[in-house]
């Protein structure tokens, strides 16, 4: 099985109709948690894919115009060949920068789903004993997604108000120092990273001038699907593990 077609189960809830419609609400609380890895996987794959065809458009226009010339007239034409391959490649950018957008932003309603699981969980001690949950483990698959990807709901934020934050750029605009393998930007400058991307480091400006990062990748990928696990195997009865990386 391919890591991006990754699939997680949710729990099977037994509940009863007498504790509807909390129970019914849960059902679905933890099944869009699985829509939610099956749709950053998706991200993952297509950001990946882009990358892939990218860099090979660009290698093979590198090749195209790095061949010895026999005149003026060849050498033009192997220049021209090459600036049509990095044209060909826009596309492809482009694209990742989509999947890394839309990875954000499921990131984000993943963490707002385990929050709602907990929430109905938190309104019903009858739902809680019925399907033996385990509330502490509920708490620690919220508390490893905070620490895997600290900054989403920032990120999240960027990325749904993307022209909010540019009205006022006095405010939001970061400032000081920023050094990276690609960008150097000297201390006493300023600006706006609006969904910049380094290898599979999504970057961008948030408001009050934050720089927020995430990482869209096959790491963060098995990282999601592993605190998804935790947060479903809270309830211990009525859990199939099925998923494992590949």
């Amino acid at each position: 099985m391919s890591i991006y077609d990754a699939y997680l189960t949710p729990p099977s809830l037994d509940i009863g109709d007498d504790l509807n419609p909390e129970g019914s609400v849960l059902f679905y609380q933890l099944s869009n948690l699985s829509s939610c890895a099956m749709l950053f996987g998706a991200a993952v794959q297509l950001f990946d894919y882009a990358n892939g065809e990218s860099d090979k458009e660009t290698a093979e226009g590198l090749d195209a115009a790095s061949h010895p010339a026999e005149d003026g007239e060849r050498r033009i034409a192997k220049i021209r060949a090459y600036m049509n391959r990095r044209k060909s490649s826009a596309p492809y950018v482009l694209w990742a920068g989509i999947a890394a957008r839309d990875g954000g932003m499921t990131l984000f309603h993943t963490l707002r789903s385990m929050q709602s699981v907990k929430t109905t969980l938190d309104r019903s001690k009858a739902i809680r004993d019925k399907t033996k949950v385990e509330m502490k483990t509920i708490e620690k698959s919220l508390s490893l997604f905070r620490e895997k990807f600290p900054d989403i709901t920032e990120v999240r934020n960027a990325i749904a108000h993307n022209a909010d934050i540019l009205k006022n750029p006095e405010k939001n605009a970061f400032t000081g120092g920023y050094e990276s393998d690609a960008i150097s930007i000297g201390e006493e400058s300023s600006g706006f990273f609006m969904g910049n991307l380094e290898g599979n480091k999504f970057t961008t400006t948030g408001y009050d001038g934050k720089l927020l990062k995430y990482e869209i990748s096959a790491d963060s990928l098995i990282g999601l699907l592993e605190i998804i696990k935790v947060h479903f195997s809270a309830f211990p009865d009525r859990y199939a593990k099925d998923w494992r990386p590949s």
